[in-house]
């Protein structure tokens, strides 16, 4: 019986070759893309579950409200917080450890290259128990001079030569002044596994935590500057209710802060909140963490994107089979005269479908195989299919081989196996009533996911564009930043280093800076005004620059004047910092004042508390007020700014270089930096390339839904190619009726295309209204944002009729066209 079965299955895909080739094809493409994402998801959600007894470890994270800005939310913790919390809960936290990222530039081996040391406590590898390739880990829980390397930084300086007891030296970055001793000889003492891709850890380098050379690293509530803080729990203990108890933990630990205690109380005010390692990568919304995170919502939408692509695509199938099941009429009526149950029909046919589904995966793989290396350069991963030696993913996609073919086959197995012989051998269009209902509830359903995937795509890429091309009240066209200006070795030779950029043909411009673009950390300062009554202080972003700065920018004055050379009382040395100073502020922070008219603020006197020699408040005089600037990402309200003046060396140096023979400006500025510099690696980078980095993930979502949007119509079109195929040979007699009666081609192809054009325009009612409010959700999420235009809508509609009415058309001109005399000839 089985053997009949296959046989019968495959002389239809024979037989029916042009139908065939459609189901096929179109299950292969939505398989496709189906185990694309599915490895896409499935890297995506193993993200850290490689750590040993992850489930107990958790990170510690912070709220800080600002008032009059956006509520900050860090990856980041006070220093002593850790510590602090694991004396507090001896019952609750069996271990904590922190860690200190430094930049640095590393030497060994003749070899010189900018690296990130990750500097813990001496617990660490009781809460990360990391694999060893060769030495003790052991030996940095004692030794500050002890350094442990992972596989990958022990081939570049060392290649294939033993690594250990080699000399790394270290010179760390040290931007603002704040370590004793940046330069350290290290011994490295033993080699540990390269972490997985999968990881939000960022560990290269381990060494210990030195107090003597990091100040107040074992001290400080309030300023959370430590980059990362992780506990572990005991067995058993809830993290909820630990986490429940935090609040309590830090008022009663944290001392009060001077007079800001008479404001507010910042140990209430801030909220401290524990999430596990496994969940940092796609459910933290806190920013600063160690490694660029990413979002639940990306595999969501990946996913149902797949999902719908696939539904499509069984669709095609459903519709195929029930729209051609009068040509099996016959075959079922005969098999159930010769004694065949129902349940024997529905499982032949369901067992077809699945047949089909089953052969469209060999091309989806096929498929795979190909576009898997672009797939992973374009996501920045190291997927691979291992069908045969991963036996969970194996048994994924065959489930959804399966559960395409069965959802596939279902309708049309139920629809064929319900045929009465009687009524099949007396009419032979009796066996088909009802079925076109379906089909064309099936076709609207197909183009509604098309056409929503298609409107979702143009407003993706409107808000992309709009983030990308927004004026930012600043000329970042043509800069180029240099990092690392604060180096033990650079700072020396920074002014030197600047000069000889300078006399370089392509560069018209230098000038130094506190902070690179775009501002990622936030450098925040609490400012008085007296003169004006404000019963509150601004809490405000601050840097500090040189003199040429905001002319780089091309800013201007709304009132007063910016800092210039020519004033020479606008500049102060930060290691003296002298009682008055000036500064420029930006319209935002006037407002935050209260005032609207720029004029009224030139001159008045800025107090900064607690910030001056011995806690005395701090004082500096407004020279001038410019129009904001968006120093951050358009996803955060703009934020007021101050800019204080200083001619000490800053740890960015940004050039303005000419747009003409870039190249060969590159090529000089790093042949000066390594004729001045050569034990320090360059580090540069545009700040427009910069910028646009910062909407990648909105980049890389909108070109995923055009590649699903171009998928989905491409397939819902392919199935209406098959259903007009059909739909003009069954209308074939009538056609030629209607020819010798008249009817001119234009009429033909009226009445061969209206029922599935109108089909599409009921799709595009339907897709409107859902994609509006599932997108008018997502761009809410955005400070600065489009607004829906319907005029897309229109256009994306409009788009899918036309290409419905050429699908459509094709077969409608060609019966139109055909001579009457073929199709009457045997009536």
């Amino acid at each position: 019986m089985f053997r009949n079965y296959f046989t019968t299955a495959f002389r239809n895909l024979a037989t029916n070759r042009l139908y065939s080739a459609i189901n096929i094809g179109g299950l292969a493409l939505g398989l496709a893309a189906c185990i694309l994402i599915l490895l896409f998801v499935r890297d995506e959600l193993s993200y850290d579950d490689w750590i040993p007894q992850g489930e107990r470890i958790y990170k510690l994270e912070l709220t800080i409200p600002i008032p009059g800005r956006d509520t900050l939310k860090i990856g980041q913790i006070p220093p002593a917080v850790a510590p602090a919390m694991e004396a507090y809960f001896p019952d609750r936290i069996e271990n904590t450890t922190r860690v200190l990222q430094e930049d640095a530039v590393l030497g060994g081996n003749d070899r010189f290259f900018s690296e990130r040391i990750s500097f813990v406590d001496a617990d660490f590898f009781k809460v990360f128990d990391l694999e060893m390739v060769s030495g003790n880990r052991d030996v940095i829980s004692n030794s500050t001079h002890d350094i442990l390397i992972n596989e990958s930084l022990a081939r570049k300086f060392f290649g294939e030569a033993d690594a250990l007891e080699q000399v790394l030296t270290a010179t760390l970055e040290n931007p603002f002044g704040n370590i004793t001793d940046p330069n350290i000889e290290f011994r490295v003492a033993g080699v540990f596994k390269d972490l997985p891709h999968n990881t939000h850890l960022p560990f290269q380098a381990l060494a210990l935590i030195d107090p003597m050379r990091f100040p107040g690293v074992n001290e400080g509530f309030g300023g959370a500057w430590l980059e990362a803080g992780y506990v572990k729990l005991r067995e058993g203990v809830d993290a909820a209710d630990l986490e429940s108890r935090l609040t309590d933990f830090y008022r009663n630990t944290a001392p009060p802060r001077g007079d800001e205690s008479e404001r507010y109380d910042y140990r209430i005010d801030r909220k401290f909140n524990l999430i596990n390692v496994r969940d940092v990568y796609l459910h933290s919304d806190k920013i600063q963490q160690l490694k660029p995170i990413s979002d639940i919502s990306t595999v969501i939408s990946f996913s149902l994107a797949a999902a719908l692509i696939l539904l499509i695509a069984t669709i095609n199938f459903m519709n195929l089979t029930t729209a051609r099941a009068l040509r099996r009429a016959k075959e079922v009526s005969l098999r159930k005269v010769l004694g065949a149950t129902r349940s024997q029909l529905i499982r032949q046919f369901l067992g077809e479908a699945v047949l089909t589904a089953s052969i469209a995966l060999i091309g989806a793989v096929l498929l795979v195989e190909t576009a898997l290396p672009f797939f992973n350069q374009y996501v920045g991963k190291e997927m691979r299919l291992e069908l045969l030696a991963d036996p969970l993913q194996l048994g994924a996609i065959l489930s959804a081989t399966v559960f395409a073919g069965v959802l596939g086959g279902v309708y049309p197995a139920f629809f064929l196996s319900s045929y009465r012989p009687a009524q099949v051998m007396a009419s032979s269009t009796s066996a088909n009533k009802g079925s076109p209902f379906i089909r064309q509830a099936l076709v609207i359903f197909q183009f509604a996911i098309s056409i929503g995937l298609i409107v979702a795509t143009g407003i993706v890429h409107q808000q992309t564009q709009l983030l990308r091309e927004m004026d930012l009240g600043f000329d970042q066209q043509q800069k180029l930043a240099l990092t690392g200006m604060t180096q033990e070795k650079v700072k020396p030779m920074a002014g030197a280093i600047r000069q000889e950029l300078l006399n370089l043909p392509g560069v018209t411009a230098a000038a130094f800076s506190s902070d690179e673009l775009p501002l990622v950390y936030y450098n925040t300062v609490s400012i008085e005004i007296p003169s004006l009554g404000l019963s509150e202080p601004i809490d405000t972003d601050r840097m500090f620059v040189d003199a040429q700065y905001l002319n780089l920018f091309g800013a201007k004055p709304l009132a007063g004047r910016i800092f210039g050379e020519e004033f020479t009382a606008d500049n102060l040395v930060r290691d003296e910092i002298p009682w008055t100073r000036n500064a420029v502020v930006t319209e935002s922070f006037l407002h935050s004042a209260g005032l609207s008219d720029p004029e009224r603020m030139p001159g008045t006197t800025l107090v900064i508390p607690d910030y001056g020699n011995d806690g005395e408040p701090l004082h500096a005089t407004v020279i001038g007020v410019i129009p904001d600037m968006h120093f951050r990402a358009l996803r955060e309200r703009m934020a007021q700014m101050v800019f204080f003046s200083t001619d000490a060396v800053l740890d960015v140096m940004t050039l303005g270089v000419q747009a003409d023979n870039l190249a060969e400006t590159l090529t000089a500025v790093d042949a000066t930096w390594s004729r001045m510099m050569p034990e320090v690696p360059i580090r540069r980078n545009f700040l427009d390339d910069q910028y646009e980095a910062l909407y990648d993930a909105e980049q890389r979502r909108g070109e995923v839904f055009a590649v699903f949007a171009a998928f989905g119509i491409l397939l819902a079109c392919l199935g209406l190619f098959g259903l007009a195929a059909y739909a003009a040979e069954q209308r074939k007699f009538e056609i030629g009726i209607r020819k010798v009666l008249g009817a001119g081609v234009s009429d033909i192809l009226t009445l061969t295309t209206f029922d599935f054009l109108k089909s599409v325009l009921w799709a595009n009612f339907i897709a409107w209204p859902v994609v509006y409010l599932l997108m008018r959700n997502w761009l809410d999420g955005y400070e600065y944002r489009v607004e829906i235009d319907p005029l897309l809508f229109l256009a994306c509609g409009s788009m899918a009729l036309l290409l419905a009415w050429l699908t459509v058309g094709w077969h409608a001109l060609k019966a139109a066209r055909t001579n009457p005399v073929h199709c009457l000839r045997y009536q």
